[in-house]
């Protein structure tokens, strides 16, 4: 059952690899308020407000650490700004860690992400 439930996870987090293409290059809002007081309606408009449109490919991979794999540079995730533990097992050491792309995985073992968006991550003490 975990298994199951682990395997539709991880589907889920390699589709959002996948980007639809924006069907529209700006969107434009105007907000409008309607109401009544004393049986007498009045109603108002915002300004429009437009926002550009940008295209953003977010691609992520995995890796699972090995022996003899290919080397590749890691650094320790963060969690508002505080650094969390690097990886372990075999082939990190350094700051490098030797990988493979993992295709499959097995509950328990260590899974390496690279997540590759040119927006995110803008802020390390944001949420």
């Amino acid at each position: 059952m975990a298994a199951a439930f682990f395997g539709a996870l991880l589907l889920c987090v390699l589709g959002l690899g996948i980007a639809t293409p924006a069907q529209a290059q700006t969107i434009t809002n105007v907000a409008e308020a309607q109401w009544q007081v004393n049986g007498t309606s009045s109603q108002a408009r915002s300004n429009a407000v437009v926002l550009s449109v940008e295209n953003d490919s977010t691609l992520i991979d995995t890796f699972r650490p090995v022996t003899g794999g290919s080397s590749t540079p890691i650094s320790a995730a963060t969690c508002q700004g505080v650094p969390l533990p690097a990886i372990s097992g075999s082939g990190t050491s350094g700051g490098v860690a030797s990988v493979e792309r993992a295709i499959s995985l097995q509950i328990g073992e260590v899974l390496v992400f690279r997540l590759t968006s040119a927006r995110a991550n803008r802020d390390p003490l944001a949420i």
